[in-house]
C-alpha cells in the first residue's frame, strides 16, 4: 500500500536500504505514513539509540514487550539458553 507523502519517492523506495519497495515485499508504515521494508526497519530500530523515522525524525512507537522478549530469547539461544532456563 502506497501512502501519500510530500517526500519525493519516499514511499516507492526504502530509504534505509535504498532499494525499491515491491508489492510482494513485507513493509511497515509508521504513524507518520512513511513506509519501509519490514526487515530494514526492524534492523534500524535495533541499531539506533533514539528511534525516529529515518525521513522526518518523528518518534517511533515503542516496541511491544512481546517483541523485546522474542529478541532476548533469540540472543539467549545464541549464548547458551540461560534466560530460557530461568523462565521455564
Amino acid at each position: 500500500m502506497k501512502s501519500q507523502c510530500s517526500h519525493q519517492n519516499c514511499c516507492e523506495n526504502c530509504v534505509i536500504c535504498m532499494n525499491d519497495i515491491k508489492s510482494d515485499e513485507n513493509t511497515c508504515t509508521l504513524p507518520c505514513k512513511h513506509t519501509f521494508h519490514e526487515s530494514c526497519l526492524q534492523q534500524y530500530r535495533e541499531n539506533t539509540i533514539d528511534p525516529v523515522c529515518p525521513l522526518c525524525r518523528a518518534k517511533l512507537p515503542l516496541r511491544s514487550l512481546e517483541d523485546i522478549t522474542q529478541d532476548l530469547l533469540k540472543l539467549d539461544e545464541q549464548i547458551g539458553g540461560t534466560i530460557k532456563e530461568i523462565l521455564d
